[in-house]
């Protein structure tokens, strides 16, 4: 049975005049015709002649599909822009059809493996490899999906995020045709099993998933809450409002953002505080319930959460909204036992698999420090990479602002970062990357890199341009290329023996430290007492004290990326030559000669804070910048501004340029750096197009909840999921241009694909353009139906704001990117990638990219011309 069928082949004025020029939404629509009008005229006549009609079908309560046949893992996905998966590869081609045992798949290595029945016991072969199953269902309608231990699971063509940590409140509403159904399990558990159960409502919450913080007594703060919630219909709500009350207090009334049809999306509240009198032990609840639109109060889903009350002295949990994506995100404290008038601050971070909260308990109080346990949006994360290490930074600034606002000093001095296993790597990157904030780092059986642990594969120095290209991002993110960050901070290691590391990792760390570092203490200590090993680790590192960065006169930094990482004191490296490769400068000053020499690698855009030149006696005149033995920069500050921008030629000549403030929107910047998946911060929107056809239409709105959910499900995150004629209706009457967008679909299918055309008069110039049958960048175009498309482009009238674009030049194109890996740790993706229809199946050559179009980065202006972008010699 075939289940796919091929389809068929001045600035701000002449913005908004791209925007306005878009089809208003309120133009008339056709009338019923042809054999809708027919069956809804006779579906009348037949109410109206009273003829007794059959009772309603109704959809089982539980429908636990009996898998028919298995296979065995096929593809190759380790850490990779573009995995290999023949089966997702059919599926989006529209040529797969339903598997008998002994149906052949050409695997990853060019291996046939063969379909076979279901029968038996599942062994270990099966992990990462397919179920295939199908059911009858009475009629049509909406379930609920779990599938704990299932990566994910296409439904009738729709693929949807597994649960495969078995969490077990992940259930993710799909659609139920009448009659024959199929799915397709990608088993992450060679025992999953997945099955559909009815909702008890049409909108629910999900309350095992709330993120709730403690009540302080003594504290009156408002505090934020979020608890998923679940649209189980085929409707969008919108217009609905959010109802909130402490007890059997008076309740509060808000509006809510719209949500989206078929949708599991965090509800975020931020509290008042409690009223009344509170004691440590007592439970308060809170009551949310969503109202539907207009009048009526009757609720259309309702929530109790219990918030438990805890002393000042107790370990508690925190909450603060991330200006990510406005999620709400936990971080656990405990307070120092002490009384020091100056605290400082322990950053822990947990080993994979934990809570912010187990981590806690492992600790014991200290006398002169305050312990932070961020979340790390989730117990996996992303091991404490990407959106995990920016949690980890909110929640450190989230603290230290609570506090000073309390009036309790935080010793910002010392603040060190500590972590074991997953969370020891977490605590060497982070160290490794902000030596402007961490004054010393422990690290716990940490693992090193992707490459040691994490399945991460090193670029064979015979691969081709475009693997070369797409490996160089990841290569560089290795925390051992910028190790010499640590040189100004104290550094433990400690083996206690975690089962899931191996001890080299700590030995050979240890010996890489001992080539440069003065400071740093080894100590193998497997199978002492963790709490008491923990605690003395804790008492060296809070006896650091952080460099005073400003106030030196020698910087030395190394970053894989100004967007993780760019300032340390008086230097900051706004952009790179080549993105994706270690940028670092080494800079000397001298005060008294009014001189600034050094040397740079790497370095096209350059920022010095030269203020130090201007203290008491010092303001004599010029200063003098001189780097890489080039000729002579004067700049004077006070009269030229403290802050001189410097940028590199192609020739190497570096020059003083406007500062950032007059180019910020022309120029990548620290805070926007490229690369896609910075692209999914400034609270982004995810916008599917509603022009296309009947599959491109359905693609795009799937692929939006796909992200969404995925993000959920992975970073805790929240992803808002809009249609593209409420994207422009907001902009119509002046919407928040300061968010990031993401664009799914292409040209004629997207009407929010107006805002690449502002990009383009924003820089005048031709950038990306993706349309059914082509996609361009700048002037050269590629050719096909069956392309797919990732970029990111900055968004106009913001300076950190970015608009992605993914999508394709037909239905399998765009189909080809749904489960790309933009959400894994250790996957990064350039500024600009286009790939053909066999870019994910099985490869001819292993390790070669072998159906990769172009992929690249834009130029330090965001320019095409001058980008470092890879064609394969047969682009035209």
């Amino acid at each position: 049975m075939t289940l796919f069928r091929r389809p068929a082949a001045l600035v701000a004025t002449a913005l908004w005049l791209v925007a306005l020029a878009a089809p208003a939404d309120d133009a008339p629509q056709p009338a019923a015709s042809g054999a809708a009008a027919e069956s809804t005229e006779a579906a009348e006549s037949t109410e109206a002649e009273g003829t007794p009609s059959e009772p309603a079908a109704e959809l089982p309560s539980e429908i636990t599909p009996a898998p028919q046949t298995v296979l065995p893992r096929v593809g190759d996905y380790h850490r990779a822009a573009l995995h290999v998966d023949p089966v997702e590869a059919a599926i989006a081609r529209g040529d797969w059809e339903a598997p008998a045992p002994g149906d052949e798949v050409t695997d990853a290595t060019g291996v046939e493996t063969a379909w076979r029945a279901d029968a038996g016991p599942r062994g270990r072969e099966l992990a990462g490899g397919y179920a295939y199953a199908t059911f009858e269902a009475p009629t049509a309608g909406v379930m609920l999906l779990e599938a704990p231990g299932a990566a994910a699971v296409c439904v009738n063509g729709e693929w949807v995020p597994g649960d495969p940590y078995g969490y077990g409140w992940f259930r993710v509403p799909v659609k139920i045709v009448e009659g024959e159904n199929w799915l397709v399990t990608h088993l992450a558990s060679p025992t999953a099993a997945p099955k559909l159960v009815r909702p008890a409502a049409a909108q629910a919450f999900v309350p095992a998933a709330a993120t709730l913080p403690n009540i302080v007594v003594g504290r009156a703060e408002s505090m934020a809450v979020s608890v998923p919630f679940c649209n189980a219909t085929t409707e969008r709500l919108a217009g609905c409002r959010l109802r909130v009350r402490w007890g059997d207090g008076e309740p509060t009334i808000t509006s809510l953002r719209a949500i989206d049809s078929l949708l599991l999306t965090p509800i975020v509240v931020t509290l008042p505080p409690p009223n009344g009198k509170l004691e440590a032990g007592e439970t308060l609840t809170v009551t949310l319930e969503v109202l539907p639109a207009g009048a009526d109060d009757t609720p259309l889903a309702a929530v109790e959460l219990d918030l438990k009350v805890v002393s000042p002295v107790d370990a508690r949990t925190d909450t603060f909204v991330s200006k990510i994506d406005g999620s709400v995100q936990p971080y656990g404290v405990l307070p120092a036992a002490g009384e020091a008038t100056e605290r400082g601050v322990v950053l822990s971070l947990h080993d994979a698999g934990e809570s912010h909260a187990e981590r806690l308990a492992k600790h014991t109080a200290h006398p002169d420090a305050d312990i932070v346990a961020p979340f790390g949006r989730g117990r996996w994360g992303f091991d404490w990479e990407d959106w995990s290490r920016d949690d980890a930074l909110e929640a450190l600034d989230d603290f230290i602002a609570r506090q000073k606002s309390r009036g309790a000093a935080v010793d910002e001095s010392r603040v060190s970062v500590i972590g074991e296993g997953m969370g020891g790597h977490g605590a060497l990157r982070l160290a490794t990357l902000r030596p402007d904030r961490f004054a010393a780092v422990g690290v716990t059986d940490g693992w090193l890199s992707f490459y040691t642990q994490g399945g991460a594969r090193v670029t064979p120095s015979d691969a081709t341009a475009v693997a070369r290209l797409l490996g160089r991002a990841p290569s560089a993110d290795d925390p051992l290329r910028v190790i010499e960050n640590l040189s100004g901070m104290g550094v433990s290691l400690l083996h206690a023996g975690h089962r899931d590391v191996s001890p080299s990792e700590a030995q050979f760390l240890r010996e890489r430290l001992g080539e440069f570092h003065n400071d740093f203490a080894y100590r193998d200590a497997a199978g002492g007492d963790q709490r008491a090993l923990l605690s003395e680790q804790v008492a060296w590192l809070t006896s650091r004290t952080l460099l005073d960065n400003a106030a030196a006169d020698a910087i030395d930094l190394a970053t894989p990326s100004v967007g993780a990482a760019s300032t340390l004191g008086w230097a900051t490296i706004v952009t790179p030559v080549v993105q994706g490769e270690v940028a670092r400068v080494r800079l000397t000053r001298d005060l008294e000669s009014r001189e600034v020499t050094g040397t740079t690698a790497n370095v096209r855009r350059l920022r010095l804070s030269l203020d130090a030149f201007r203290t008491g006696s010092r303001d004599r005149g010029a200063v003098t910048v001189r780097l890489d033995g080039g000729r002579p920069i004067k700049f004077r500050p006070g009269r030229s501004g403290e802050v001189l921008s410097l940028a590199r030629s192609v020739s190497g000549v570096w020059r003083a340029t406007p500062g950032d403030t007059a180019i910020g929107g022309f120029f990548k910047n620290p805070e926007r750096a490229g690369a896609l998946k910075s692209a999914f911060c400034c609270r982004p929107q995810l916008v599917y197009g509603t022009r296309g056809s009947q599959d491109e239409d359905a693609w795009m709105a799937a692929k939006a909840r796909y992200d969404a959910h995925l993000f959920l499900y992975r970073g805790a995150g929240l992803l808002e999921v809009v249609a593209d004629n409420d994207i422009r209706n907001s902009l119509r009457v002046g919407g928040d241009a300061s968010r990031s967008v993401v664009l799914y679909g292409a040209a004629q299918t997207n009407s929010a694909w107006f805002l690449l055309q502002q990009e383009a008069i924003f820089h005048r110039s031709r950038t990306v353009r993706v349309e059914r049958g082509a996609a361009w960048l700048g002037e050269r175009p590629e050719s096909g139906d069956d392309l797919s498309v990732l970029a990111i482009r900055p968004r106009p009238g913001s300076s950190e704001a970015a608009i992605a674009i993914v999508g394709g030049t037909g239905v399998t194109g765009m189909r080809m990117t749904t489960r790309l890996r933009y959400f894994w740790s250790g996957v990064e993706y350039p500024d600009f990638l286009l790939y053909g229809p066999t870019a994910i199946d099985s490869p001819d050559e292993p390790g070669q990219a072998k159906d990769v179009r172009a992929a690249g980065y834009f130029d330090a202006d965001w320019g095409v011309d001058g980008g470092d972008i890879v064609w394969r010699d047969l682009a035209i």
